[in-house]
């Protein structure tokens, strides 16, 4: 039985159980990757759960019955539905009530095709792989959700894409602040740690060149705060003028002094680090991007002129992004657990 034809199967499960429920399958485009899932719009609800099952069907490959993981299923969609608080959606169609909720991200195109499709986006101007997407955050007690702008939204607003980015970056910006932390500065938070103390943890000391993590202060989608122009001029002033920008994944970027004669060696690593360390919904570029002090523009690195070399080796720099990934998995960092991304026609 191949994947549709389960989710059809499970579906149908859960409309015995469910009776009078609007109960889809859908295929649900997150970031690089298609998910298979199912909502429960109860009777009088307005918000319905969604319940992916791409798990569930590996594990019927494996061998588990389709009635077990039929109940399985039933029991999340009952717990979910049980839980799942009222609230009034804001009047997503109307632009005079979402303007100060619009807010942007942004995502790498290649592998994100499907995600972009019907969707409202801006390829940057410099940085042509990345596109900005925008949606309105919705925040309702525990539950966080992201609801994508559509075209159809979108021609419902009678407005101009460019207006549509310029009040997203502000609201954006202005709700998600920008956050300019040390490596030395997230990690020890991670480990629960003072800085004062890190120069204890293998190849990490005071003697290493600044190496930067720009994010928000959610520490989710935050590497669009790269474009804050505000953040750039503080990032050149700390590294004293061209700075390179290594996407290390659509929540955050990390930033060191310039050195155009070595972009293949940081292509190289930022290929890797994305390979070996970052999941694919949450990938962003293997390109190297640049911040042009003179010009103060960003542009991808091969565009930049300088002479700014590195004091410290790409191994330190490999090591800095190995220890800061063991932190991770040794406890769950803020804005690790990202909201699921609804989109709404």
């Amino acid at each position: 039985m191949n994947l549709e034809n389960f989710a059809n199967d499970i579906a149908n499960e859960l409309k015995k159980e469910f009776p009078g429920a609007d109960i889809k399958v859908q295929e649900i485009p997150k970031n690089g990757e298609v998910l298979t899932g199912i909502t429960v719009l109860a009777e009088g609800k307005s918000v319905s759960p969604t319940i992916y099952i791409n798990d569930f069907y590996d594990d019927y490959v494996d061998g588990r019955s389709i009635e077990e993981i039929a109940e399985t299923i039933t029991d999340i969609a009952k717990d979910s539905l049980a839980n799942m608080p009222e609230i009034k959606l804001p009047d997503i169609m109307n632009w005079n009530e979402m303007q100060d909720q619009v807010v942007a991200r942004i995502v790498g195109n290649e592998g994100n095709e499907q995600y972009l499709a019907g969707k409202v986006s801006t390829k940057d101007e410099f940085l042509p792989d990345i596109s900005y997407i925008y949606g309105v955050n919705l925040d309702v007690g525990d539950n966080k959700g992201f609801i994508a702008i559509t075209n159809n939204i979108f021609d419902t607003w009678n407005i101009d894409k460019e207006t549509l980015h310029e009040v997203a970056l502000e609201n954006t910006f202005d709700k998600l602040q920008p956050e300019i932390k040390s490596m030395n500065e997230i990690i020890a938070e991670m480990m629960g740690m003072d800085v004062e103390d890190m120069s204890m943890i293998p190849g990490m000391d005071e003697n290493t060149p600044p190496m930067i993590v720009v994010s928000n202060e959610d520490r989710a989608f935050g590497a669009v705060s790269i474009f804050h122009p505000e953040v750039q001029e503080e990032l050149a002033d700390r590294i004293g003028g061209d700075f390179f920008i290594l996407p290390s994944s659509v929540h955050e970027v990390i930033v060191v002094p310039a050195d155009p004669e070595r972009i293949e060696e940081f292509k190289d690593m930022v290929y890797s680090v994305n390979q070996e360390q970052v999941a694919p919904q949450e990938r962003l570029s293997d390109q190297v991007y640049a911040y042009d002090s003179k010009n103060q523009e960003l542009c991808l690195a091969e565009k930049l002129s300088g002479e700014k070399k590195l004091t410290f080796s790409m191994d330190s720099l490999k090591v800095d992004l190995e220890n800061k990934q063991k932190a991770e998995a040794g406890k769950d960092a803020p804005g690790k657990d990202h909201s699921n991304d609804h989109s709404r026609t």
